[in-house]
């Protein structure tokens, strides 16, 4: 069973913090779903970089990182 889109985000950027475990992970990956684009700020530069990489790799969209 597929995903329903209710809404593109193609074209758009979202800055998601916190983005290296957890809430922030899923958030960021859910808006890649939908075609945003990504700017992903948190402390742990390492393991945010490694979550860059997988959803530029799975959706395909834009990501930069930002250690805060």
């Amino acid at each position: 069973m597929g995903k329903t889109v209710h809404f593109d985000l193609t074209g758009r950027v979202a800055v998601v913090t916190g983005a290296s475990r957890g809430l922030g992970v899923e958030l960021a990956t859910s808006l890649a779903e939908y075609g945003a684009d990504l700017a992903l700020m948190a402390g742990n530069e390492e393991k945010m970089k490694k979550v860059a990489e997988g959803i530029r790799e799975k959706c395909g969209v834009k990501v930069m990182t930002v250690k805060v």
